[in-house]
């Protein structure tokens, strides 16, 4: 029991200190991440924002653009690395906007008496998906559109037969493109932010490369 009221002491403590989001963005930085402290400010507030309760469903939705080969994704990736577990991550290269009527998080799977296996499901509150690059009309689709603003349902024909869908929750939604363009109607939905490619960020990213050669 001591041992455990410790470490809850020792993680309050960390959540207190005034340097927090300093020290999230060092441990960023730790895994190769030159710079780019904006974006990461960015990235940290937003991917927090996943254990907010009632936080305003848009306000979770980022895009992160810029030049093929800058590194948006890779800061992405590196980013949701550190701050999610692996189990609330989910990055994508490709997706359909269909999908998001039956996409539903696993939290565990359990047999049956019959040996058969059962699925649970979660809800997407906690979530964080990063889609690469998606296409222009799964962004612009009616069902992405309404998940991003938390949650869908909807009714299907399945077999002949009407079925309604629901999906729980609203995940982070993070999406890195060069050329994704969201709507007029979409665009207040989203934030959007420019990584660093600047020359002194590029001289940067060449030096680590040098060193890790």
């Amino acid at each position: 029991m001591t041992d455990i009221l410790q470490d809850e002491r020792e993680r309050l403590n960390k959540l207190q200190d005034s340097k927090l989001l300093l020290n999230t963005v060092e441990e960023i930085q730790k895994e190769d991440v030159i710079g780019e402290e904006e974006s990461l400010f960015i990235l940290i507030n937003k991917i927090m924002l996943r254990l907010v309760k009632n936080a305003d469903p848009t306000s979770s939705n980022l895009i992160v653009s810029d030049e093929t080969g800058s590194g948006k994704d890779y800061i992405v990736k590196k980013t949701c690395k550190v701050m999610i577990p692996e189990n609330k991550y989910h990055h994508r290269t490709d997706i359909s906007d269909k999908a998001f009527d039956y996409w539903k998080p696993v939290l565990k799977i359990e047999k049956n008496g019959n040996g058969k296996k059962q699925v649970e499901y979660d809800s997407w509150d906690g979530h964080v998906i990063h889609l690469e690059d998606p296409r222009e009309e799964v962004v612009n689709g009616q069902t992405f559109k309404v998940m991003s603003s938390g949650g869908t349902h909807s009714t299907k024909v399945i077999e002949h037969k009407a079925e309604n869908i629901e999906v729980l929750g609203k995940p982070v939604i993070i999406v890195t493109s060069l050329k994704t363009l969201i709507d007029n109607e979409g665009l207040r939905r989203w934030d959007s932010k420019r990584i660093d490619v600047t020359r002194e960020q590029t001289k940067g990213i060449n030096k680590l490369k040098y060193l890790q050669s």
